[in-house]
């Protein structure tokens, strides 16, 4: 997880490519746009209500979980 140098308001979160597409379906949502990384979201949370952000930082949180056991 991180935030945009380019705007505040973003947070950047990278997630299974699974839940990437889920997570893009939601206003606010879209691809990490430096490269549209597998995986990675940018989090508009002035469009994301900071419940449903929450949510996907959550789970972002325990992909990485995830991603450092392997």
């Amino acid at each position: 997880m991180g935030f945009s140098n380019k705007n505040d308001w973003q947070v950047i979160v990278r997630l299974s490519k699974e839940e990437q597409q889920t997570a893009i379906k939601t206003n606010g949502i879209k691809p990490f746009s430096h490269g549209a990384k597998i995986g990675w979201i940018e989090i508009d949370t002035n469009y994301v209500p900071t419940s449903s952000a929450l949510k996907w930082i959550k789970r972002g949180h325990e992909h990485t979980k995830i991603l450092a056991k392997q």
